[in-house]
């Protein structure tokens, strides 16, 4: 049976929304690169860092000017 994709989406501090990754390993590529590609087509920066627990974490990252 085919697993699967899953994704969890989040806020967390920093103006950042957090897109926690969780699929089959076959599936994990070309899962980070399209939710990257979603976030960078809205024109905000993509992260992606690991967890603790071996995951990967897709940040969605906006940022505007205060001053100037």
């Amino acid at each position: 049976m085919k697993e699967l994709e899953q994704s969890r989406c989040g806020y967390s501090s920093h103006n950042s929304r957090v897109h926690e990754v969780s699929a089959s390993t076959m599936n994990d590529d070309v899962f980070i690169m399209k939710t990257i590609r979603e976030i960078t087509s809205r024109g905000n920066n993509a992260e992606v860092r690991q967890r603790s627990n071996g995951k990967l974490a897709v940040y969605e990252v906006k940022k505007s000017i205060s001053i100037g």
